[in-house]
């Protein structure tokens, strides 16, 4: 049976150039090195050097084993890679589900911070709503779900992350767009855009749903009418096409609290615990708590 030094030994003889080079370079002896190689010629039954000229040249069937040899050694070393991860506790996968308009470029931010720092956990992100978010967590198939707040039901974990504002938006090109102090009542003679699944004040009775904040920014974009957005959706260059409404009253909605719940069967581990301490710089606080 062929072992780990040969496979070693027979890929640094190939990128070396000869079985001295790569003596040199293994800190060997040039007969361990010579040794290995014929060890490992015996263990596959191949001949992968041909010496008959005095130096050792790569056969045709040696090339092919190099190629393979290779493959198996990187996925050892990836191997070794994620025993280590799991003995400082990184999770080996994770499953996150975000709510509509909670991802966002900052959030991206942080996802990619997280593959640097553990690379070895492998990460299935999904944008959903609530109502399966919450089946997910507890069939299992979602391990965190970022939300606006639910009041959690045992045996959830939940971990509060910040909160969410609201605002009044329109096109540039809509009839409010250049009006102040904007009362209900002018409101109430534009269309509303509102989310079909989402509590959010009906200030107008023409009204347009959508199911995603998403599309109805594209809507807003349009022109097709006016509505309350959360203010993480709009990012700089929103602010081209979209205006702020200036409202004369109070009528947004208070903020809304960001949840993080956990499922219950999920085993939590490093790799969480940078996500929810991050995601909590993001939505407004200084640590998850």
């Amino acid at each position: 049976m062929y072992t780990l030094d040969q496979l070693h030994a027979f890929v640094c003889v190939c990128e070396s150039g000869s079985i001295s080079a790569a003596a040199r370079r293994l800190g060997k002896a040039q007969s361990a090195v010579s040794q290995s190689i014929a060890n490992l010629e015996i263990a596959l039954d191949q001949t992968l050097f041909d010496r008959s000229g005095g130096a050792a040249t790569l056969t045709q069937t040696g090339a092919a084993v190099l190629a393979m040899v290779k493959v198996l050694l990187a996925q050892n070393t990836l191997f070794e890679q994620r025993v280590a991860a799991l003995s400082r506790h990184e999770e080996s996968g994770l499953i996150v589900a975000f709510e509509d308009s909670l991802w966002t470029d900052p959030v991206g931010a942080v996802f990619a911070r997280l593959q640097s720092r553990f690379p070895h956990t492998k990460l299935d992100i999904r944008l959903s709503e609530a109502e399966d978010i919450a089946r997910g967590l507890s069939d299992g198939s979602i391990h965190i779900g970022i939300s606006y707040h639910v009041q959690p039901q045992p045996p959830y974990r939940a971990t509060h992350l910040g909160s969410q504002a609201f605002v009044a938006v329109a096109s540039r090109e809509h009839p409010l767009a250049g009006q102040q102090n904007i009362t209900q009542d002018e409101l109430a003679d534009h269309c509303q855009l509102l989310h079909a699944t989402k509590d959010t004040p009906v200030l107008s009775p023409k009204v347009w749903l959508a199911n995603g904040y998403y599309l109805m920014l594209d809507m807003v974009a349009y022109t097709l009418g006016w509505a309350i957005l959360p203010h993480s959706l709009l990012g700089d260059d929103i602010w081209d096409n979209i205006v702020a409404l200036d409202l004369a009253e109070p009528l947004l909605p208070a903020p809304k609290a960001i949840t993080a719940l956990t499922a219950p069967s999920y085993t939590a581990g490093a790799v969480t615990a940078f996500l929810l301490t991050e995601l909590a710089e993001v939505f407004g606080d200084k640590k998850a708590v």
